[in-house]
């Protein structure tokens, strides 16, 4: 979770931010940090039980960043959206549900 510049990479952190200091004095104060360490904790949390039930999307992001680094597109935000757009499904047109497979039924 990045708060300020200081905490972003070197590129990121060279564009302004001036909220930066109003962030940086709300973290010095003791109760909002205990409220930001606890949602934080509930996040890790949440997230971990997502994951845990949908082990299928550690391997898709996995083959998506294998597949990025194989061919190292110059527009990453078109090159995932090509990429994905190869699992959609096509819709039927009559019900505007995605064309069943017979999967799941």
């Amino acid at each position: 979770l990045f708060t300020c510049p200081h905490q972003l990479p070197p590129r990121a952190a060279s564009t302004s931010w001036p909220e930066c200091r109003t962030v940086e004095a709300m973290m010095k104060d003791p109760e909002q940090q205990e409220k930001l360490e606890l949602r934080e904790e509930e996040l890790r949390q949440e997230h971990t039980h997502y994951l845990q039930q949908h082990p299928e999307l550690r391997q898709v992001l996995n083959d998506f960043m294998s597949s990025v680094l194989l061919h190292r597109p110059e527009q990453v935000f078109d090159f995932a959206r090509e990429y994905f757009t190869a699992f959609k499904q096509p819709k039927d047109e009559s019900s505007g549900e995605a064309a069943s497979s017979g999967a799941g039924q």
